[in-house]
Parts: structure tokens; sequence; C-alpha cells
């Protein structure tokens, strides 16, 4: 059984530097860290190559693909360098196709800005008899117990929509309650963390890379549910993460959540992205965000409301790449 692991970083140098460090203390190793850099200017390959990762040298103004691989101990390590920064559906997907090509049985996906207890792709893999789609827990840094993104279980409607559970679970103590077996079916928080077998990948393709980020993770995530594959999330395989940015998620009226990126492109690509996924898998949460959200617009911020337009448009008929023109305000 080969694992390949994938971490898919920019702008992270001394994070992902500890987030390799990490996969590379597993008590079950990896057979292979592939490292997707999306054009990061920070000096990624200049650190990876101080800390023994590579050694050619990495012209980060190459307008091609390059790749470096060498042998770390008993582990293969692969940098592939964009030459544009691809997001986060692009380079996760261009490492999984990668290791896909390379005959791997199993591709375990990492953010960079977390990284993994060292027992957590043990236990991930103790339950790969159980499903094609596993999970690990997310916990914060600081909190071992805080959930970073709380947790839900999600359900076929109608046959061929996807709808979540109204009961959330923000701690890990109370997600071990309900488990069964060290496993909690039916849920899971990816990047952080998930495995994910070959035949699933064989079956439903790669990440959408056209979706640039935000829910290019749960769009797969449907897309497997869908097709009959069998999703958990393991109480034991911990990953930890910083806490998500609480500046992005506002209240209106007193009980209205809602998203309220400070960036161009995090905003348009949410609800590009967002109005996509909804319409096809789940039309009810479609119909109570379009709601939601034109009432944010028209009376709270509309400055942005010609953008909002804009994205849920693209989002219905699938019109991509237009997050080109926010690039510089990432």
């Amino acid at each position: 059984m080969k694992i390949g692991a994938i971490i898919n970083t920019y702008n992270r140098k001394d994070l992902l530097v500890r987030c390799i460090e990490y996969v590379f203390k597993q008590s079950y190793p990896v057979d292979c860290l592939c490292v997707v850099d999306n054009a990061s200017s920070d000096g990624t390959p200049v650190l990876l190559s101080e800390k023994g990762y590579i050694d050619a040298f990495v012209n980060e103004n190459s307008e091609d693909v390059l790749e470096f691989s060498k042998k770390v101990g008993s582990i293969d390590f692969i940098y592939i360098r964009m030459p544009y920064n691809t997001g986060v559906g692009g380079g996760y997907g261009y490492g999984m196709r990668r290791l896909f090509e390379m005959g791997f049985d199993w591709f375990w996906t990492l953010d960079d800005d977390g990284y993994p207890s060292p027992t957590c792709l043990e236990n991930l893999i103790k339950h790969v008899d159980k499903g094609d789609y596993l999970d690990s827990v997310v916990v914060s840094i600081d909190d071992p117990d805080r959930l970073v993104f709380y947790v839900r279980k999600i359900k076929r409607v109608f046959g061929k929509f996807v709808a979540v559970d109204k009961k959330r679970y923000y701690y890990l103590s109370e997600l071990r309650e309900v488990s069964k077996g060290g496993v909690f079916f039916d849920a899971s928080t990816p990047w952080n963390g998930t495995l994910l077998s070959r035949k699933l990948v064989e079956k439903i393709g790669f990440p959408r890379s056209e979706f640039f980020f935000y829910l290019e993770e749960f769009e797969y995530r449907a897309r497997a549910f869908l097709n009959g594959f069998t999703i958990l999330t393991v109480v034991d395989a911990v990953v930890y993460h910083p806490l998500t940015r609480q500046e992005d998620v506002r209240k209106i009226l007193g009980f209205l959540t809602i998203a309220d990126p400070q960036s161009l492109i995090r905003r348009y690509c949410l609800h590009r992205n967002e109005s996509y996924v909804f319409l096809r898998y789940n039309p009810f949460s479609f119909i109570n965000s379009l709601i939601k959200y034109t009432f944010f617009y028209l009376f709270y911020k509309p400055t942005y409301l010609g953008l909002y337009i804009e994205a849920v448009l693209d989002g219905i008929l699938g019109r991509w790449g237009k997050e080109k023109k926010f690039i510089e305000a990432v």
C-alpha cells in the first residue's frame, strides 16, 4: 500500500517547513511527500533548499511547471513549483494527479498552516477498511479540544442532493462521545489530513482547479458522497491548525451568519463557487443564500452589490477564470 502526502502551499514558508517536519515524524511513514508551491514569492524554495529538501536551483520566474525530487531518509520528496497561483483546487489537483500517475494507492492531503500529530496517519490507516474517504479532526493549536472547523453530518436529499444536519459539534470531546469505535460517519472537514483512496479518485476524478479557492473541498466531498463512497472522520487522527479568521464572519439582525471576506478575490470566489455548488448539490441552500446575501449587500454593503451579482451569475452559468483580475488583492 503506497501512500503519498500532498501539501499545497502559498507564501507560508516557515509554516510549510513545520508541516513537512511533522510528516516526517509520522509513526506510520508515507512513501512520498509532494509539495505543490503555488508560485510563492516569500523565498519558499530557498528555505527548502537550506533545509535540505531540494538541491537544485529553482528559477522562481519560470513560466513552466518545475519539478524536483530527492530521497530524504526513506521518503521520496517532490517539490513542484507552479508558474502562477492555481489556488487550492489547482494545487491539490495537480499534486494528486502527479501521485496518481506514479501509481499511489492512497492520497493524504495537508494544509501548509497546520500540522498532523505524530500518530495521525497511523490512526487513519487503522480504519481504511471502513471507507475510501477518511478525514482527521482539526483542532486548535492553542486548545486541543476546540475544533477549528465544526463538524456535522451530511445526508442525501431526494437521492441526488446533499444536505447537512443542523447539529454542529464544536469540541473534540463532544465528537468522541457520539463516535462509534473511534469513527464518526458521514462527516468530514477537508483538506486537513484527508485520506483518499485510489478507487475513489479513479471514480470521481480530481478537485476542480477552476474553483481557485472556497468550497472546492465540499464540491469534491459531495461528488464522493453521491457516488456512493463512505465518508468518515477518525476522532483519534488529529491535525493542529490555527483558528479561522473571525474577521471574515459577522452577524446581522442578531441571527443571520454572514461570510464577509476582506479581499475582493475571496468575496468573488466565495459567492461564485457557493452558487455553483449549492445550485447543483442543494438548491434549497442556494435559494436561502441568495435571499440572505441579496439583503446583506443591499442594506449593509451596497458597494459590493455589483460584484455579488456578477459572482452569482458566473456560478450559475459555470463561467470560470475571472478571479485572475482580483489576484493582486489576495
